[in-house]
């Protein structure tokens, strides 16, 4: 369940309007409760300033409630209820938090004690659209990852690194719960865009960075992205076929099934694969380690203080430069495995822009934005020539005769799409080479 929380706090003296006067809204005042609560944390409130909660109500038993999404002055997060003994918190719960807990232990905090008064708001087919309610809260016995404002042109090259690095670690911490619950491939999606932008930040500063850190911190980031990236390869790919085999005629679309079966089977052992890596004392370690490089990375004395304006320009042209050579060298026709090449360079262009367009400018940004279309275009070439290649390995090893016809009925669909991109991302290049970088 996806809840919607807008908190307000109001002095001993406010009274909670009865709402009445509401159209197309019926109030129904709520039953007074009393409600005891023990907020559970580790000792430093890891889970609290990452803006998660999870706690013991007695007669309703345990809550956790992740952070999902930025509702504006709204807090929108994903509420899981689970059953347990008030003094241990559930394994379950545990396991969704590991992340952000590492070996921290869980113990209580907070004791509340809490008087509710309220109004319930249904519409007039009876379906409750809101409850709003007045808490008078007593407490018996603080918050957010470390964040950097907006960089104005003044800010040094230290401190566009650290929000890159930030910006980073924050997004795969976020989505490390999704991950392990497995309700939304964006999960496992967006921690390998973590891992990967963070190994290319990494590597677009090593002027400004201890280069042994930085090869270490990169060799870990890069065996998770590994084992991310099986479970988000299986992922694109059960994606494209299931869409592509809903197109086909009925009959070869039951047929289809039989390889999207396979495929599904592959990606749960995959995700499993994940969960491994996950909850081993390597990853831990390694969320240890980016905690700490977020915080405070291996800057060079005396380089990481220079102006980011003039610093950080060269970096962005170096990284233009070398997908413009890249480009320059290909075959014609291009082959695939170049023109792969060139997706990978057109990324990192793109991670080293988005870095450094804080202090650079309209024109970064701009560059960034190309090359992302770009990206995107021999995204789609790359995943059609995956898709074709797995499709007409599979359909030599199924024993199915109608299996294989339908997976080669898939194949020509991929086979389409890669050249419909072949024939497109010349048309996405000319765009990142109108926005050609000067400095």
């Amino acid at each position: 369940m996806i809840e919607r929380e807008l908190k307000l706090s109001a002095g001993e003296a406010f009274e909670l309007n009865d709402f009445s006067g509401l159209d197309s809204v019926v109030a129904t005042p709520r039953p007074e409760q009393r409600l005891s609560t023990v907020y559970f944390d580790s000792d430093d409130l890891r889970l609290a300033r990452w803006g998660l909660s999870l706690r013991y109500r007695a007669g309703r038993g345990w809550t956790l409630k992740l952070p999902v999404a930025n509702g504006g002055p709204a807090i929108v997060r994903e509420e899981l209820v689970f059953e347990g003994d008030p003094e241990r918190p559930p394994a379950a719960a545990v396991d969704l938090v590991a992340g952000y807990l590492r070996r921290a232990e869980l113990r209580p905090q907070v004791r509340l004690q809490t008087l509710r008064r309220g109004v319930l708001l249904h519409n007039p087919r009876e379906v409750l659209v809101g409850d709003v309610v007045d808490d008078a809260v007593v407490v018996f016995d603080g918050q957010q990852v470390i964040r950097l404002g907006d960089l104005a042109g003044s800010a040094s090259v230290g401190e566009v690194v650290t929000r890159a690095i930030g910006d980073g670690v924050t997004r795969l911490v976020r989505h490390d719960p999704i991950v392990r619950l497995d309700i939304d491939v964006e999960g496992v999606h967006q921690a390998r865009v973590a891992t990967r932008r963070l190994r290319s930040d990494l590597r677009t500063f090593p002027s400004v960075l201890d280069h042994e850190w930085v090869a270490s911190l990169r060799t870990e980031l890069g065996w998770l992205g590994g084992e991310l990236g099986a479970a988000r390869d299986a992922d694109v790919l059960l994606e494209r076929l299931t869409r592509r085999a809903e197109g086909l005629p009925q009959g070869a679309a039951q047929s289809a099934r039989t390889v999207t079966d396979a495929l599904e089977r592959q990606r749960m052992q995959a995700h499993a694969g994940v969960l491994v890596a996950l909850r081993s004392e390597r990853y831990f370690d390694l969320i240890d380690r980016l905690i700490m490089a977020a915080q405070s990375p291996a800057l060079l004395s005396g380089k990481a203080d220079r102006p980011a304006r003039k610093a950080l320009a060269p970096i962005v042209v170096k990284a233009w430069r070398r997908l413009e050579n890249e480009v320059r060298s290909l075959s014609e026709p291009p082959a695939d495995e170049g023109v792969h090449i060139v997706r990978i360079l057109a990324k990192r262009c793109r991670y080293a822009a988005e870095a450094c367009a804080p202090s650079l400018g309209t024109q970064t940004r701009e560059l960034a934005a190309a090359a992302r279309e770009l990206q995107d275009v021999l995204g789609e070439l790359n995943d059609a020539v995956v898709a074709e290649r797995w499709l007409s390995d599979w359909a030599t090893h199924t024993d199915s005769a109608e299996a294989a016809f339908a997976a080669g009925e898939l194949a020509a669909l991929e086979r389409a799409a890669a050249q419909r991109a072949r024939s497109d991302w010349p048309k996405a290049w000319k765009l990142v080479k109108s926005a050609e970088p000067t400095g």
